[in-house]
């Protein structure tokens, strides 16, 4: 076999290596999507998702303060999948995969597919992009996109081919619709275009340089130009550019910190880091356009992250795409060196041999440790009070009330929606002074949620909004002062009340009427019905209140029955003259014939089943109150 056979036969067989690795990839994170805690961010993009699923327009309506095309993608896989945690992870793992794809191919042209295929494991194997990878967060998908930019930079310089120079800026431009974080990886790009045309050319060619400048300019801008008609400038200013620029000037930018921080980090990814530094030095000696351009990549991720303001932990994954490249060329290097041992070996390529075989035995040493950090990731380490309140909304609230919550992953397993102004109230944007209580309160005011949930502290950084809260809502749930569920609203004058109805129950409480959602009603549907009572007097007992549907015949075809409120509210704590607004939710059985129906409601004694009496309008005589007819139709 000719050696240009086996060369063939040696590309063929690492891209079938390659595309086994990513298809394990992506089946092994399908099957795990729901290792992964309820965060803050991601709960943030989901009901930034769901919000757009459900038809409100992004900035102008939807506060959002990352670009849009990540926004975009989720409510794609929502589209595609339904409105679940999982169907917006799976699109991580696909942006997953694909950075996969071009790490690998960014190392293989280094230094050949050992090095691609190596580059690609090492990723696959960070902690780290493991958690991020299943992570509805835009950070993996701007760093694949910063990765598919400088891949294609390097195919430039390689074949001269003006259309991957095109590639790098959209590649680039799109990676700025997920993260602006990505802006200095054009630094590579640019240093590319620049080592293309060497100082010799360059004064002979300077229009063909100042053509493909323009060219790489042009492609990274037109994501942008259309973000811009699509949006205006207005909305994407306020939500983008004024929250980072005051979140620059309230956090005050610690440099010494920001190291500290990433030594650590790397530290912790401490095989990895070995690698990189050893592919790095391995690759200077070259003095190479292409390494050029890997080098500056590196290097400027690095110094964004150290002049990063506010630095978060999940900032840091960024590192891992160029650290995997650079590894992945330490194993590329050895297989070359290896593949030829009968060639005689100088005592300098023996040291650089024993150093590399050094590094790898190193990463082999940490790789318990990561093993048992993927373990640990494997469980999603979600707190209790995250399940009990997600389990408390989805009880208490209908779906489609409004939920105010600092952990908008609450609101989104509940199925609920959170305010579209109010979707991102971080420390960041609090902090910044792009979220007021002035506004907490006016939206609140506007969208009028049926609770209120915080359980992540951030808003105890808006104290009067915390103590308006107390004023009109109930406190239905402490886990401590700084996390608290408040349910129901409180009800002032004047009522909202549909259907005023004037009856008394007993001595103490009144009947002031009720309303009806969701019509028209089917078999198998709900009726969703809303009484309100008040106190006349000081209740001694606790009642409980029935709902029945009745058919045209007085039969009972449907009821549910609970003490007032769910039992948050029993009669005994009622305050005199106090307004309560009592939600229920009546199942219909599946095989109701289709009519009109009678609901009948009222109050009795749980332990006796002795029902107060009713006085007041004709339909409130004896010891039930009839409602309006309700029609059931197929």
């Amino acid at each position: 076999m000719s050696v240009h056979s086996k060369f063939i036969r040696r590309n063929t067989l690492s891209r079938w290596a390659l595309g086994i690795l990513l298809i394990i990839f992506v089946v092994w994170e399908a099957n795990h999507l729901e290792g992964f805690s309820w965060g803050y961010d991601e709960g943030l993009y989901l009901i930034v998702a769901r919000l757009v699923r459900s038809g409100y327009t992004l900035y102008k309506e939807v506060s959002h303060s990352q670009g849009p095309l990540f926004i975009y993608s989720v409510v794609s896989a929502f589209e595609l999948f339904g409105m679940s945690v999982a169907a917006g992870r799976f699109v991580i793992v696909l942006y997953a995969a694909i950075g996969l794809l071009a790490v690998a191919l960014t190392a293989q042209h280094l230094n050949g597919w050992a090095s691609g295929l190596s580059a690609a494991v090492l990723l696959m194997l960070a902690p780290e992009f493991f958690r991020l990878s299943r992570a509805v967060m835009p950070d993996v998908p701007v760093s694949t996109m910063a990765t598919l930019a400088i891949m294609s930079s390097l195919r430039y310089l390689r074949t001269g081919h003006r259309k991957w120079l095109l590639f790098a800026g959209f590649a680039f431009g799109i990676g700025c619709l997920f993260k602006l974080i990505i802006i200095p990886a054009f630094l590579p790009i640019g240093l590319a275009v620049l080592c293309f045309h060497p100082s010799t050319e360059r004064l002979r060619a300077w229009r063909k340089l100042a053509s493909d400048t323009a060219l790489v300019l042009g492609a990274a801008l037109i994501p942008g130009l259309i973000c811009l008609l699509v949006y205006g400038w207005q909305p994407l200013y306020d939500h983008l550019v004024a929250p980072t620029v005051r979140a620059r000037a309230a956090f005050p930018l610690d440099t010494a910190a920001n190291a500290r921080w990433i030594g650590e980090y790397l530290l912790d990814n401490a095989g990895l880091t070995i690698l990189a530094i050893w592919g790095a030095l391995l690759l200077l000696p070259r003095r190479s356009a292409s390494v050029a351009v890997i080098a500056s990549w590196g290097a400027v991720v690095l110094l964004a992250l150290v002049f990063q303001t506010p630095l978060f932990f999940h900032h840091m994954g960024t590192l891992l795409f160029p650290m995997s490249v650079l590894g992945g060329c330490v194993a590329g290097d050895l297989e070359e060196r290896l593949r030829s041992p009968w060639k005689p070996i100088t005592w300098r390529k023996g040291i650089i041999l024993l150093i590399g075989l050094g590094a790898v035995a190193g990463y082999v040493f940490t790789l318990p440790t990561t093993l048992k950090d993927y373990r640990t990731l494997l469980v999603a380490p979600t707190t209790s009070r995250q399940t009990d309140a997600t389990r408390f909304i989805s009880t208490f609230t209908w779906p489609d009330d409004w939920i105010v919550s600092d952990d908008p992953s609450v609101a989104f397993r509940a199925d609920r929606n959170v305010p579209p102004p109010l979707t991102d109230p971080s420390i960041r944007v609090i902090a910044a002074g792009c979220l007021t209580d002035e506004h907490l309160i006016a939206s609140t005011e506007e969208y009028q949620p049926q609770a209120v949930v915080y359980l992540s502290g951030r808003f105890t950084l808006l104290p009067r909004y915390l103590e308006w809260v107390r004023e009109h809502y109930r406190l239905a749930k402490s886990y401590d002062e700084t996390a608290q569920i408040y349910y129901p609203r409180k009800i002032t004058p004047p009522l909202p009340i549909q259907h005023p109805q004037q009856a008394t129950l007993g001595q103490g409480i009144r009947f002031l009427g009720y309303d009806l959602h969701h019509s028209p009603f089917k078999p198998g549907g709900q009726v969703y019905l809303t009484l309100y009572w008040q106190a006349l007097d000081k209740i001694d007992d606790d009642y409980t209140v029935f709902t029945h549907l009745l058919d045209s015949e007085g039969r009972l075809q449907a009821q549910k029955d609970n003490p007032p409120v769910h039992g948050l509210l029993p009669t005994s704590a009622w305050e005199v003259g106090e307004i309560i607004q009592d939600r229920y939710i009546i199942p219909l059985p599946p095989d109701l014939p289709p009519g009109d129906y009678q609901i009948e409601v009222g109050m009795y004694q749980l332990e006796t089943g002795q029902r107060l009496e009713v006085r007041g309008e004709p339909e409130g005589e004896g010891d039930r109150i009839l409602l309006g007819e309700v029609e059931v139709s197929d």
